[in-house]
């Protein structure tokens, strides 16, 4: 290399620094990246952390922490979100790929960066092998739009006194140990004469 390519790549680099120095804005998900070999690369911003396990957290956490210590482990998947580091053998599935503007959190070791956001992680490739494979689908991570509906009860109260049934009412107990369990015994009472009279479920 000669001293002027030298010198061409050595000004692109500053000024790169220097234009993301000057940058203002934060939690910026960086696009989804081709993998290559021994480097971490994002993989995209994914609302499933599929099969990967939390490994780590960081008060210094961003991509430069988290991918280099899931790599170092052996693990070809990297996923943040905060300060926590997740890694794992498989990528999230595809289907839980989300918009990069979801992945919104500032990384609390770069803010310019974004470490993942409210129910979605930035997912890396470590760069352990190019090709990993991806995680079945985890159909407790994606959303429906379809509505559904939950049936309620209404219970409803009356002003009417009620007293425990005379089988049910204690023996003379100086020592009133036995209070809490007429409360609780009366309340089954009345419960259960609603719903004989009121034909309520119980």
């Amino acid at each position: 290399m000669s001293f002027r390519q030298l010198m061409t790549l050595a000004v692109v680099a500053l000024a790169s620094v220097t234009n993301a120095a000057g940058s203002t804005e934060k939690g910026v998900e960086v696009p989804p990246q081709q993998p290559l070999l021994g480097t971490d690369t994002v993989a995209g911003c994914y609302s499933s952390l599929g099969e990967l396990k939390m490994d780590s957290t960081d008060k210094y956490n961003a991509q430069g922490y988290c991918a280099p210590n899931c790599r170092d482990k052996g693990y070809p998947v990297g996923a943040t979100y905060a300060k926590a580091c997740w890694c794992g053998k498989k990528l999230p599935n595809k289907k839980t790929l989300a918009d990069d503007k979801k992945c919104n959190e500032p990384c609390p070791g770069f803010d310019q960066q974004a470490c993942g956001g409210l129910n979605h992680w930035t997912v890396y490739n470590t760069g352990v092998q190019v090709n990993v494979e991806e995680a079945e689908l985890d159909v407790t991570s994606t959303t429906s739009n379809t509505p559904t509906s939950t049936p309620t009860s209404q219970t409803t109260a009356s002003n009417t006194p009620t007293s425990p049934a005379e089988s049910q009412k204690p023996e003379d107990d100086k020592s009133g140990s036995n209070t809490s369990q007429t409360v609780g015994i009366a309340v089954g009472v009345v419960a259960e004469e609603k719903c004989r009279v009121g034909g309520g479920a119980s």
